[in-house]
């Protein structure tokens, strides 16, 4: 009797993190993708997709011709991955500032 009640402890947990990881890896598809427009806020995009996978600021412009300094961009590029699919948006002062970039859709 102990040993059926571990089995379906078990098979429960095991079920119950399938469900976790197909629900999270659910928001990164090509219909999603679609649904993002020029002008969104990040917290916008995150409603959609969730929280980002990796976030790089890239704040930084070459140098400009006229100071020599390096100027700020205000651009942050943030991705999104489940498996071989990825978004990828770059955002201008917290606004989706292209269309996204998709891969492995």
């Amino acid at each position: 009797m102990f040993h059926r009640h571990k089995a379906l402890l078990s098979l429960t947990v095991v079920l119950g993190l399938c469900l976790a990881l197909v629900g999270c890896s659910g928001k990164i598809t090509k219909a999603n993708a679609e649904k993002i427009s020029t002008g969104m806020t990040e917290d916008e995009v995150k409603a959609i997709l969730g929280e980002p996978t990796t976030t790089a600021d890239t704040d930084k412009a070459p140098a400009g011709k006229e100071t020599g300094k390096a100027e700020k961009t205000g651009i942050k590029q943030v991705t999104w991955k489940s498996g071989t699919q990825t978004i990828s948006i770059s955002f201008k002062d917290g606004k989706v500032a292209a269309a996204p970039v998709t891969g492995g859709m």
